[in-house]
């Protein structure tokens, strides 16, 4: 079961909507999850997106509530891909691969403190899967 919530931007609820319940019907259907999408004015991070565990989720093993900060002037097609890379991110936390403990990201249980962003392994094997997810997704909203 998904418990979905999704903050601070009706014109793109519908989409988001769409996205996220695409994602957990292929991804995650077999988790019971919570996940928040926030839209906000992220440009003075210079980021598009962030996921993140839901500051009130107690385990950092097997986390299964989520927090995903979106910012919200992005277009479309950018919007797609970047809710879908961090996604990815909340599939990469429920298999495990990634964690928090102690509020140190860990990769398949080695701490990647210090990696710069394009050293982190969650973000190569996000980016990497960004771009077949946007496909398949394209696909499903053309054959719907």
């Amino acid at each position: 079961m998904l418990e979905l919530e999704i903050q601070n931007c009706k014109r793109r609820e519908e989409l988001c909507i769409t996205i996220v319940d695409w994602f957990y019907a292929n991804y995650l259907i077999d988790y019971e999850l919570e996940v928040i999408v926030e839209h906000k004015n992220l440009r003075k991070d210079s980021v598009y997106g962030y996921c993140d565990i839901s500051p009130y989720e107690e385990c950092g093993w097997e986390p299964r509530s989520f927090l995903i900060e979106m910012e919200k002037t992005l277009t479309i097609d950018t919007y797609i891909q970047v809710l879908l890379h961090e996604l990815y991110h909340v599939f990469q936390f429920c298999k495990g691969d990634l964690a928090i403990k102690n509020s140190i990201r860990h990769w398949k249980g080695k701490s990647i403190e210090g990696l710069e962003y394009e050293q982190q392994p969650h973000e190569i094997e996000a980016e990497e899967k960004e771009k077949v997810l946007y496909e398949s997704f394209m696909e499903y909203l053309e054959d719907t």
